[in-house]
């Protein structure tokens, strides 16, 4: 229950609603003008500005729209329309299901699918592959991502039940596992990415039924936890491709179950077929149309080694509280992994296996976002919590339970507080809302507004760019000097603006000293809240982007007077 509260409140944030049309549009008429461009880009087309077509057809950049024009019907977070727009490209009634992309896997992308089919077919939910429902109806459009995003909160919920029933199994007692579950649902990683329609939390979920399947299959030797783990694994690459290596969970399920030597292959092959066929029944396009998922995924992945990003990602994403906490925890763990013959050394073993050689393969092929860090999360309480409980509850002539109880409380009360400061952003009227209703009252219509890059709703106010002379300046301060004009905004993905990323583009740094140095404009107004729970900051000044996205910092600048 104190999960599904947690999840559930402010699923309604920064959604396409009327009161948003009405800063993007001055009448009718300007609506009506949008709704005529959007004709020259059909829905049905606009798979080949997607995935691997684009990739291999680039010259299709230039047909595509503005991204801007499409800013009134996209969440605040940058990812959501890209679901909605991947099925959109579908067309059921052929029984064409290719969703021209492979960022997010069929096991999310079909549900959120067969959930908004099932909802319209009782009246619940309205939808349209024509773009003008979506702007004119802006409220109902919003109803599909609350589809999502719902499911995402099932899937949210779900997880920690699950991570409860494995925390058990592994924990000395059940007010360690109630505790280790607070954690997992207070941290902001969890907080955050439950509020969107994204593929995250659903891969999560699945990560930890193929951990906890593993977990029976190393406490039982029964076959069918072993197909139950590579049907997990197949399931979680399945959301998100990848987690293909979710594979190596049961893999090194089987050697840790000390089978004997003539068993192991016939075991090794079952969990590959089980894998196989969940990821395949839920992924048909990816083999369809190989190589095209290669292609597209090319895209999405890291080219260096980023291992000091998700050490200050896993603070930031956790809350140091929880990070010492289980920095320390890690090292009792250690120990009973040198002892020999208990049945926890083999579960310890398995979540020690995960956490490195996942933490590594994020390390050099991931982009620098800190939401790919949540398949490690459930190993990493569990591992902490373990270690504090083999230095504490066992040692004579200390009051052992006392300072466990004491020291655990401690940290779940500060991971609690941590993540009710992320939560209460939810809850309260966005920045970019709140940017967009005094731009619209006070800057004069017509005024030069400059920005660095065309408008993107997730980097800026919800404003109408024809009320204003808009200037594109790039992150060129010789091209601004010259066409100085009036007004300049700038937020927190674009400048260091606390909070601001933590890998910002070295090109915004500059520019931003540059901007500063000059001292042609100064600040006329800021929109900031930050992450905050009884008066208390929790937001750190720099973050993951990815950690950014529901609170960034918005300021407006007026050009200095000579």
């Amino acid at each position: 229950m104190v999960a599904l509260l947690c999840f559930g409140a402010g699923l309604k944030w920064g959604l396409p609603s009327k009161q948003r049309n009405m800063l993007y549009f001055s009448g009718p008429g300007e609506l009506l003008t949008l709704r005529q461009q959007l004709r020259n880009y059909q829905v049905e087309q606009a798979w080949k500005g997607m995935g691997s077509y684009l990739v291999l057809h680039p010259e299709e950049a230039e047909r595509k729209l503005p991204r801007s024009l499409y800013n009134p019907i996209r969440s605040y977070h940058p990812d959501e329309y890209f679901v909605l727009k991947s099925l959109a490209t579908m067309k059921p009634s052929r029984f064409d299901f290719h969703p021209h992309q492979f960022g997010v896997g069929g096991v999310y992308l079909y549900s959120v699918g067969a959930i908004i089919f099932l909802l319209s077919r009782v009246n619940l939910v309205r939808v349209s592959q024509d773009l003008d429902f979506a702007f004119t109806n802006p409220d109902d459009f919003a109803n599909l991502y609350l589809c999502g995003r719902g499911l995402t909160v099932f899937y949210a919920v779900a997880t920690i039940l699950l991570f409860y029933f494995l925390a058990r199994r592994l924990l000395k007692n059940s007010a360690s596992a109630t505790v280790a579950g607070l954690m997992l649902t207070f941290t902001p990683l969890m907080i955050l990415n439950t509020h969107y329609m994204y593929v995250d939390i659903p891969a999560l979920f699945w990560v930890t039924a193929t951990i906890y399947f593993t977990f029976l299959f190393l406490e039982t030797r029964l076959l069918r936890w072993l197909v139950l783990a590579g049907v997990s694994a197949g399931l979680s690459s399945g959301c998100k491709f990848s987690l293909l290596v979710t594979l190596v969970i049961p893999l090194a399920g089987v050697f840790c179950s000390r089978f004997p030597l003539r068993k192991i292959l016939p075991n090794l092959l079952l969990v590959l077929g089980a894998f196989t066929a969940s990821f395949i029944l839920t992924n048909p396009y990816f083999i369809l149309t190989f190589p095209e998922p290669l292609i597209d995924l090319g895209q999405h992945t890291g080219r260096s080694f980023e291992g000091r990003f998700y050490l200050q990602a896993l603070v930031a994403g956790l809350g140091w509280p929880l990070c010492a906490f289980l920095t320390i925890g890690f090292s009792g763990s250690f120990l009973i992994l040198l002892s020999k013959g208990t049945k926890e050394r083999k579960y310890l073993t398995l979540l020690f296996f995960w956490t490195v050689f996942f933490f590594l393969f994020l390390s050099c092929f991931s982009k620098n976002f800190a939401r790919y860090l949540l398949p490690l999360v459930p190993s990493l309480v569990l591992i902490g919590i373990r270690g504090w409980e083999m230095l504490l509850l066992n040692r004579k002539g200390i009051p052992g339970k006392k300072i466990f109880s004491a020291i655990l409380s401690l940290v779940a009360a500060s991971t609690i507080f941590f993540g009710l400061a992320y939560l209460s952003l939810f809850l309260k009227e966005n920045v970019r809302f709140r940017a967009g209703v005094w731009m619209k009252q006070n800057l004069p219509s017509g005024c030069e507004l400059g920005v660095t890059e065309v408008p993107w709703q997730f980097q800026m106010p919800d404003f109408n760019p024809q009320h204003f002379h808009l200037i594109l300046c790039g992150y060129d301060s010789k091209k601004l000097q010259r066409l100085k004009p009036e007004y300049f905004i700038l937020s927190s993905f674009q400048a260091p603006v606390a909070p601001f990323p933590l890998k910002l583009n070295k090109e915004k740094v500059i520019f931003w000293e540059e901007f500063n140095a000059s001292g042609w404009y100064q600040p006329l107004k800021v929109f900031q809240v930050k992450a905050s729970f009884l008066g208390l900051d929790f937001q750190p000044e720099k973050l993951p982007e990815d950690l950014i996205y529901l609170n960034p910092t918005i300021v407006i600048f007026q050009r200095v007077r000579p």
